[in-house]
């Protein structure tokens, strides 16, 4: 595990919404990035590594009624972050994305999120 970190070259934060949520004038929580999220104490500037994940970097995505290129990637963390929720944003390298899983590593030294961005 210790060389792991020399191979991680990116650094990841990963945010959350403010407590308390803000609200807007008709009292709906707001969830627009950035202004309306917080790092999560203890979870900045983490060393990470991104990996491109089976699904490919970008595909299209189809509905019925609209189409959009996803990004998709895996990021690992060096050790066991049990705060983070799919809930959460990971900002990489200045980079947010959308937390769509996180797994734990059966050794408990790694976190895998699994990222997802619309571009």
């Amino acid at each position: 595990m210790g060389e792991l970190k020399h191979m991680q070259r990116q650094r990841c934060s990963i945010f959350t919404l403010a407590d308390p949520p803000p609200q807007d004038s008709l009292g709906d929580i707001k969830q627009v990035w950035p202004d309306d999220y917080t790092v999560v104490p203890g979870h900045d500037q983490l060393p990470c590594t991104l990996a491109v994940t089976p699904m490919g970097k970008k595909n299209e995505q189809r509905q019925a009624d609209s189409r959009y290129v996803s990004e998709q990637l895996a990021c690992l963390l060096d050790g066991l972050y049990p705060l983070i929720t799919e809930q959460m944003i990971a900002r990489v390298d200045g980079i947010a994305y959308d937390i769509k899983g996180v797994s734990q590593q059966s050794t408990l030294a790694i976190t895998r999120l699994a990222l997802e961005r619309i571009v």
